[in-house]
């Protein structure tokens, strides 16, 4: 059972965390203009040159939209895709984000704001492990007057059928903090920790399309070596960039 300290904390940071993604995203409405989309000739080069270039050699979040709208892979392509997102050791920095009606207007070529640049936000997702069952693990990390910290998730993921499908599912276990040198965990409630049978578990639970409970999808619209474009639940999209790229 969790205290009530616990879901006080755990309610206070996802309210914090709102109230965060709000005010961005309020900022970002605030000084930029609504566009018209338009279709890219080349949507990966400019995914590849939006994480690895910083500043004005950057494209403009207008044009990393309709890339990331068009970027896709080929159906008999899909089991490439799980391969190179969670290849162990593998670690994607979180770039840029757009909500699920600015993706809607760029498909259909109306006037939208465009999505937005987490440059200053360090968000970084990992897998390891092998087999149908891996670990997840990701969160922000950051530092305070030179003492690192980190806050986030661990979750166990699978990915039914890769050879047809681009869904991943996660089972999140639990959220972590890392400071000064110490770790605390917080289990989700009624979820199995790390091992064998809860993995077992997870493995043979079925999973419907978005699935709205106990576990949560994504869908990898494309990824190679240097990009992977992700699909929320939510019909947020997201532009990750491998940390070696």
């Amino acid at each position: 059972m969790t205290s009530p300290h616990l879901r006080r904390w755990r309610q206070g940071h996802r309210a914090a965390a709102a109230v965060c993604a709000g005010l961005a995203c309020l900022s970002v409405m605030c000084r930029q203009f609504s566009f018209a989309a338009i279709a890219s000739p080349n949507p990966i080069a400019t995914l590849r040159s939006a994480v690895r270039n910083e500043g004005s050699e950057r494209p403009t979040q207008a044009d990393v939209l309709q890339a990331l709208v068009q970027a896709k892979t080929p159906p008999g392509e899909r089991d490439i895709v799980f391969r190179k997102v969670v290849d162990s050791g593998k670690k994607w920095r979180l770039f840029y984000v757009a909500s699920k009606d600015q993706v809607a207007a760029a498909r259909t070529g109306k006037d939208t704001l465009p999505g937005i640049y987490l440059s200053s936000l360090n968000y970084v997702q990992s897998f390891e492990g092998q087999g149908d069952v891996r670990i997840k693990q990701e969160g922000i990390s950051g530092s305070v007057l030179g003492i690192p910290w980190f806050i986030g998730d661990i979750a166990r993921i699978k990915w039914p059928d890769p050879e047809k499908r681009s869904t991943m599912v996660i089972e999140s276990m639990m959220n972590v903090f890392k400071a000064l040198g110490q770790e605390i965990k917080f289990p989700a409630d009624g979820v199995m920790g790390p091992g064998p049978d809860g993995d077992a578990k997870f493995n043979l639970a079925p999973v419907g399309k978005g699935s709205g409970g106990d576990f949560t999808t994504v869908n990898f619209m494309y990824a190679d070596d240097d990009v992977a474009v992700a699909v929320a639940e939510t019909g947020a999209i997201a532009l990750y960039g491998a940390t070696d790229v």
